[in-house]
Formats: C-alpha cells, structure tokens, sequence
C-alpha cells in the first residue's frame, strides 16, 4: 500500500512503499517532452511552410529515497544498512531493463484514483548519497526514466 495519495508505478513496482521506497515528488511526470520537427522553407515563396510536428520523448529524473526498514512486502529487516543494501539490488532488478529488452508500463496515481499511463523504459538507476535515518541509514537515488510517447494520457 502507498504511504501517500499520489505516487508512480514502474513494471508493477509502486515506488511509494513505507519503509522501503518512494519518488520524492512525482510531479515531473506530469510534464510533456519537447515537439520535433519545424517549419520548411520553399523558394519562391514568403515565409515557411507549416509542418507538422510530433511529441517526443519526455526524459525525467526524479529523487527517490530508499530505506532498509522493510521489503517490499512489508516484511522487517533485522538489520538497516542490509535492508539498504537488498532493496537497492530489488529496485534495480525489477526497473532496469536487461539489455535489449522492451519497454515497460509506468503508471502515475491521483489521490482521486485518477491514474495516466504509457510506456518507458528506466535508463539509469543512481545511488547518489546516504543520510540518517532512524536506526540506520537511507539512500537518495535518483531514477532517470524515458517516457516513450512523450507523456502520460
């Protein structure tokens, strides 16, 4: 269960897990990636052009935190720094691709139970630093992901 209203689901993992996980702030993937494309400029006549042009990916990176209290089934761990470590090696097990693999489905959840989905895929999992955390020690990391169609719908 998320231990907040809004949070984002990644291949069937939600990353809002008390004692385990969670995004920061989900609202970067509220964005739309940038349009490509531009006008084209015929001889003979004034000005451009128009052209159509298409929605590209949108890239985000967002901030995590992941605690070593519990797993993600909420199972406790006797020892932080180890539940740290495991959870670290769940998240990248389960969101990044292994090579040559497909996209995988990103859901953003609403307090009101709305939801947008698409396709992504999790490029880059980044461990960047620790801090204290109750008995222990947690990690923010940061998630770099790339939704295909450029947003959710």
């Amino acid at each position: 269960m998320a231990d907040r209203d809004e949070y984002i689901t990644i291949n069937s993992v939600q990353l809002a897990l008390d004692g385990a996980w969670r995004i920061i702030d989900p609202t970067p993937f509220l964005a739309e990636g940038r349009y490509r494309g531009r006008d084209r400029v015929v001889p003979g006549t004034a000005g451009a052009v128009k052209r159509a042009r298409v929605l590209g990916p949108l890239g985000v990176v967002a901030a995590m935190h992941v605690f070593g209290v519990k797993d993600e089934t909420g199972t406790t761990y006797a020892d932080q720094r180890l539940g740290l470590r495991d959870n670290i090696a769940y998240l990248r097990g389960q969101l990044l691709p292994p090579y040559g693999s497909n996209s995988v489905t990103i859901v953003h959840t609403f307090s009101d139970a709305a939801t947008r989905s698409g396709t992504c895929i999790v490029n880059e999992l980044r461990v960047a630093s620790t801090f204290e955390f109750g008995a222990g020690k947690a990690a923010v990391v940061t998630l770099d992901v790339t939704v295909l169609e450029g947003k959710l719908t």
